[in-house]
């Protein structure tokens, strides 16, 4: 996992942590303006990486920073799943995932990316998910057949929803995220 993908967890990691944070509170604009300044969010979570061990040549253990970031902050667990039935209970209790794809694998080729790729899944049902998909243009979700005839509606800035079959499809494993 590169560098980009690194600091794209992190970000999705801690956009996630606000959903679990009490609004309008010092840890909410904390984990606000750490998601939202690129500089300070990519140092910070960077030497937390380091520190954790998380950090090695070529990526960073996406377990270990998990690990770090709940000893560090709290308020979530989570839990490693590869099933569609997890997710979706995950999801319907309020939780969300951190999902992984190759690109290449299963039914849905090329649905978020084409290579490795994380996503957050942050709410859904039988038949659509919603995602946030931090590799966002504005021409993503039309560039492809996969994504045309799977993606039920494009919002603004990488928000999108998903046919939940495709999302089942795409992804590899997620990581399950709950308010602890």
């Amino acid at each position: 996992m590169g560098t980009a993908n690194f600091i794209t967890i992190l970000r999705m990691v801690g956009t996630g942590m606000l959903l679990f944070t009490t609004p309008l509170t010092p840890a909410f604009y904390l984990l606000y303006t750490l998601c939202g300044i690129t500089d300070a969010t990519s140092e910070n979570m960077c030497a937390l990486a380091t520190e954790s061990g998380a950090r090695y040549d070529g990526g960073t253990d996406p377990l270990k920073m998990l690990d770090a970031a709940a000893a560090k902050w709290g308020g979530f667990t989570y839990q490693y799943s590869n099933s569609m039935d997890e997710l979706q209970q995950c999801l319907a209790e309020g939780g969300m995932a951190l999902a992984h794809t190759s690109g290449a694998s299963g039914g849905a080729t090329g649905l978020f990316a084409d290579n490795g790729h994380f996503v957050a899944l942050v709410s859904g049902d039988a038949s659509v998910i919603t995602a946030v998909d931090p590799y966002w243009t504005e021409t993503k979700w039309t560039a492809n057949e996969t994504r045309k005839a799977n993606a039920v509606e494009t919002e603004t800035h990488g928000v999108v929803n998903v046919q939940t079959g495709a999302v089942g499809a795409a992804c590899d494993y997620f990581y399950l995220i709950r308010k602890a």
